[in-house]
């Protein structure tokens, strides 16, 4: 068990490297990240067998240096985002909004005149922590959070600090459903609902990517407690550093949709954007470790 003593030493060890990703140019980020991508794919090999499996289950008919072009272009986003993630704690708001731009939506905008809040479904495709920090700034909606707590609590009080700089608000993942039915006003409640889920008796079994694939249960069952609209956003990456996100309603009436079908469509989705370029996804998770049949 870490004392408090490591745990804040960890934590100034993390405002350290937070600090200098702020003084340095995005350019020399991408130097460094370039070389991290080396290191963690052909030196540490993190989670190097997790990724070549994901890939090899969901793309049985690439070929081996298919598969090894596919796990280089992901080590490659994964240290690029990771980098991002840091320095985007102390960008500006014109900066961030700069680069990570959101496309007019009429659909949501209709929605936000009408006074209704929606739930903004995304994934773990493309740098999702800047979507993070500077959605409030970016749509018309009151942007929502859920989530997790840290166990280093230092690092936890500093990330809800700067997560919530620009306007946004924090909902702790205990009791969600209850804070969001009460809530008032016109919110978006932001969730990435790609995860693999803890609880596998609520998972949702869906045949995703050609493979039976259990999804979590939470954005199916926020849609039908609160009737929220279902948007679902795409992360797409212009250049390098660069981001446009796109969304569009996927469910207009949650509480009238048939049970399972609010899941399976934003899986759908999902599956459509990760085939646009395979490489942006989060393939170092164990998305299939408890795969049936």
């Amino acid at each position: 068990m870490i004392t408090r003593s490591i745990a804040y030493l960890i934590y100034l060890a993390f405002r350290i490297l937070v600090g200098f990703f702020a003084i340095i140019p995005f350019r020399m980020i991408y130097v460094i990240s370039d070389g991290l991508r080396f290191m963690l794919q052909y030196v540490i090999r993190y989670r190097f067998n997790v990724v070549t499996s994901n890939l090899e289950r969901i793309f049985p008919a690439c070929t081996k240096q298919q598969i090894y072009t596919l796990r280089s272009e992901f080590y490659k986003a994964l240290t690029d985002w990771f980098l991002e993630g840091l320095k985007g704690f102390t960008l500006s708001e014109g900066s961030l909004k700069k680069r990570y731009a959101m496309n007019p939506c009429e659909e949501m905008d209709e929605l936000f005149k009408q006074g209704k809040s929606v739930l903004f479904a995304g994934s773990h495709y493309n740098n999702w922590e800047w979507g993070v920090l500077i959605f409030n700034k970016i749509v018309k909606h009151q942007i929502c959070g859920i989530y997790q707590v840290v166990s280093n609590t230092y690092i936890h009080e500093y990330l809800m600090k700067r997560r919530a700089r620009f306007g946004m608000k924090l909902i702790s993942a205990q009791g969600a459903v209850a804070t969001i039915t009460a809530m008032e006003g016109v919110n978006a409640v932001m969730t990435l609902s790609d995860q693999s889920p803890v609880n596998m008796d609520y998972a949702i079994w869906l045949d995703f990517l050609g493979t039976k694939t259990p999804f979590l249960h939470g954005l199916e069952a926020m849609a039908k407690k609160t009737g929220y609209p279902v948007v679902y956003y795409e992360v797409t990456q212009s250049k390098r550093g660069f981001y446009e996100i796109n969304a569009r309603l996927l469910v207009a009436d949650s509480k009238e949709t048939e049970p399972g079908k609010i899941t399976k469509l934003y899986a759908t989705a999902l599956e459509a954007t990760i085939k646009k370029n395979p490489a942006r996804w989060l393939w170092s998770h164990r998305r299939w470790k408890r795969v049936e049949g």
